[in-house]
């Protein structure tokens, strides 16, 4: 009787209601052959939250800032891009055409830095590199940088900034200055968008 009760009671709140399924009913019914190779689109099969997020070491991300083939950015939240001239050729396998839209840091209770990635961005990825990303994950509690939080959880904007950004905004400044002086620049790169080291 009272699962009748419930199911009315939902009628009535049809408009504002989301029903999901429980976890081990998901356990029971979700056959782990389908994610074969996708093990975080697997957790989210699962019901794993979209917004947790799993930390790696940061030896991960090697792999894309080293490779000329993908677009690579980091501030306070990062992305991972295949380059437009390597989208759809045949110079890159399509396993390879990936895009990680953001990734954070984390840091564990003694300070550790972690590469840090929401389950629903790694979903995303091909299987091949949802396996590279698997081999680099770390155990153990992280928690996520308080600035992307606050960005990308909380929705909320923030006064933080990278030590990248600030550094490269004060070699900016400084030459601002100089001109106004009637000098030369002082830095002939402020280390400003793509030429960030």
């Amino acid at each position: 009787m009272r699962l009748l009760e419930e199911m009315q009671k939902l009628d009535s709140y049809v408009s504002s209601t989301c029903i999901y399924p429980s976890a081990p009913h998901l356990r029971r019914v979700v056959d782990d052959e389908n994610y074969k190779d996708r093990p975080f689109t697997l957790e989210l099969a699962l019901g794993a939250p979209q917004l947790s997020h799993r930390s790696f070491d940061s030896s991960v991300l090697e792999f894309y800032r080293e490779d000329p083939r993908y677009y690579f950015f980091y501030d306070i939240n990062g992305k991972i891009i295949i380059k437009d001239e390597f989208y759809g050729s045949n110079r890159v396998p399509s396993f390879n055409e990936i895009v990680l839209e953001s990734f954070g840091w984390s840091l564990d209770s003694e300070g550790n830095r972690a590469v840090a990635v929401f389950l629903r961005y790694l979903s995303q990825l091909t299987p091949e590199h949802q396996q590279i990303w698997k081999t680099k994950v770390l155990s153990g509690d992280y928690t996520l940088n308080p600035c992307y939080y606050k960005w990308m959880v909380a929705g909320e904007f923030f006064d933080c900034t990278s030590v990248f950004s600030a550094f490269s905004a004060q070699l900016k400044c400084i030459n601002q200055v100089c001109e106004l002086m009637g000098r030369s620049h002082l830095f002939n790169n402020d280390l400003g968008g793509d030429a960030r080291p």
